[in-house]
């Protein structure tokens, strides 16, 4: 090693001083020198030249090129040192934020069951949505709405779809509970219609038997003036009156639509107001027999 670096045209030498290194003739070896850094004054000998050579790896004894190593290393890791571990991928639709149309789905489920909540509680009474529907139906409606606003909030919640779960399962029972409290207007059809026919469309007293009496109560003359105005007109139509008894008023209009209907009368007919609850609907143009 020795022979190697006197042969050489350079060798490398450090001050003893301020442990600058230099490059230096190798003709000067043995001979006084001048440090160019501290001004310091030293003999170029064997203790100032400094022997380096080339390592490739492996040759080195020292553990600290142990981090270079491009294969795993087979035997334990040095003491104080600890080892990169790398996490799991998370899955993206935990990252990403949440898309428009699952916002949508959740508002949409939540407000579906909202929306069948309320008509179960205020749509049950007489001329509502769910009149003369049974509870068994109103159980149906609920449970199949409770279900399909679950399934959209979970489908709206996929970083949380337990918690998502667990609440669609609680809007699902208050709203599968509500036929059983609120069973308002849930006789059949056929049984109110039953009791409708069994009463009777007149008061029981004799002056409303007489043809007079109903005239005088119901003030007939809209229907005799279009009687008459028919009779001139020549068309072979006429106008027929029908006595409308009891009548609620939200009622009326679709009365009065099927009458006109089923009658083929022509749409002016009009009903004309009387007494509470009483109407004297004039079917106007009416071409049918009166037993028709």
């Amino acid at each position: 090693m020795a022979d190697e670096s006197v042969n050489s045209t350079s060798l490398t030498i450090r001050c003893p001083a301020c442990r600058q290194r230099f490059d230096v003739d190798n003709a000067l070896v043995g001979r006084m020198v001048e440090c160019g850094g501290c001004d310091a004054r030293f003999r170029i000998d064997d203790e100032v030249v400094v022997r380096s050579r080339k390592f490739y790896p492996g040759e080195r004894a020292g553990s600290g090129l142990n981090n270079f190593q491009r294969v795993p290393l087979s035997a334990a890791a040095p003491v104080g040192l600890q080892t990169m571990r790398y996490a799991e991928l998370q899955n993206p639709e935990k990252l990403e934020p949440a898309s428009a149309q699952r916002i949508l789905a959740g508002v949409f489920g939540v407000a579906m069951m909202a929306l069948t909540a309320l008509l179960l509680i205020f749509a049950g009474g007489p001329g509502g949505a769910f009149d003369s529907m049974p509870v068994r139906n109103r159980l149906i409606v609920a449970g199949f709405v409770s279900l399909l606003g679950t399934t959209l909030l979970v489908y709206a919640n996929p970083r949380a779809r337990i918690k998502a779960g667990t609440i669609g399962l609680l809007l699902s029972a208050g709203v599968i509970c509500l036929p059983f409290f609120f069973k308002g207007g849930t006789l059949p059809a056929v049984a109110k219609t039953a009791a409708i026919k069994n009463e009777p469309l007149f008061p029981v007293e004799d002056e409303l038997d007489s043809l007079t009496a109903l005239k005088e109560r119901f003030t007939t003359k809209p229907l005799e003036d279009e009687q008459k105005g028919l009779e001139k007109s020549g068309e072979g139509k006429k106008a027929i009156g029908v006595f409308l008894i009891g009548l609620q008023p939200r009622n009326l209009y679709m009365i009065r639509d099927y009458l006109i209907r089923d009658s083929e009368a022509e749409p002016s007919s009009h009903p004309y107001p009387r007494d509470e609850g009483s109407y004297l609907m004039v079917l106007t143009g009416v071409t049918k027999s009166l037993d028709d």
